[in-house]
């Protein structure tokens, strides 16, 4: 398992190739081109500040082009890019899980330390029985799971709402209709076991644009946060970026900064901010701040595609 985990796409292909398998094109892990179903890069962040071995701010973020809202039968295969950035703990396990009732579809033990604490990018193909899954609208749980030299745990933790058809009952998940790029972080040192909770910056599903959007676009946002014990803060403030570069210090266009957890629709001009047509990222932060200058963020990215036409004169 830990050699499949650490291959990349091309030597997947290759070794089809090897075993007399016909491999067809590879589909583009990025741009989600060539999967058998229509796919969205949506992609869950963890930072925390100060990230233990090296100080500062770091993260690890888990992306994939997921099969949102799509129908899943049989083998399912997803190619997950997991990114560390400064940040020098070792990737334990993936794992993928069906909802309620929780029932674990794979377990890859990776056990991996980047060399170097910044921007290691690390890919692992991820292919699951769906069959394990009760049927109709149901979410994956993908944990990404990172454990530092000091014990602190930290997660990655898309959650994709998905339809399931292998003949069953269908068993319909109300929280289907969210999108859910969690993160969570679990302090050993130098705090005796405190829980920070999952942080979830989500979308609702039916405001996500499954195709471009002109004008106004109002998706609908909420900031959660579950889990966390007596020791952890609650949620400090949300923050709604388009097209930002943090690691080369731009926050693109702010769109949205509020105190506490933001729950409700943020209509988007596309004109009035001078988005260009093409593809743009909403960038949504969930932040808590703890009281002796500990931080911790979940981060979530949704794309999407802009096409205004241009003013008749």
């Amino acid at each position: 398992m830990i050699a499949a985990a650490r291959l990349g796409i091309e030597t997947l292909v290759a070794a089809l190739i090897v075993a007399g398998i016909p491999a067809g094109p590879a589909p583009d892990p990025v741009t989600c081109a060539g999967y058998p179903e229509p796919r969205v890069f949506i992609e869950s962040q963890d930072w925390w500040d100060p990230i233990p071995e090296l100080g500062g701010l770091g993260h690890i973020q888990s992306g994939a082009c997921w099969p949102l809202a799509q129908t899943l039968t049989g083998m399912v295969h997803v190619d997950l890019r997991v990114v560390f950035h400064n940040n020098h703990g070792t990737l334990l396990r993936v794992t993928v899980e069906d909802v309620g009732p929780d029932t674990q579809l794979l377990r890859i033990n990776v056990n991996y330390t980047p060399p170097s604490g910044q921007d290691s990018t690390l890919w692992v193909p991820l292919d699951f029985d769906s069959r394990g899954m009760l049927d109709g609208q149901r979410l994956l749980r993908i944990h990404t799971v990172l454990e530092h030299a000091n014990g602190n745990l930290e997660d990655a933790r898309p959650v994709i709402p998905v339809i399931v058809d292998n003949g069953k009952r269908d068993a319909n998940m109300s929280k289907y209709k969210w999108i859910n790029p969690s993160a969570w972080y679990k302090e050993i040192e130098p705090s005796p076991d405190v829980d920070w909770g999952y942080l979830g910056p989500q979308m609702s599903l039916a405001t996500f644009p499954t195709a471009p959007v002109s004008g106004v676009w109002s998706p609908r946002l909420k900031a959660v946060l579950n889990g966390k014990t007596s020791g952890a803060p609650a949620i400090s403030r949300s923050e709604v970026f388009i097209d930002p570069d943090f690691h080369n210090g731009s926050e693109g266009i702010v769109v949205s900064r509020t105190s506490g957890a933001l729950d409700g629709t943020l209509p988007i001009d596309t004109v009035a901010l001078g988005l260009t047509n093409g593809l743009h990222r909403l960038v949504f932060v969930v932040t808590q701040d703890g009281p002796a200058g500990e931080r911790h963020s979940a981060v979530g990215s949704y794309p999407f595609t802009v096409n205004n036409a241009e003013a008749v004169p």
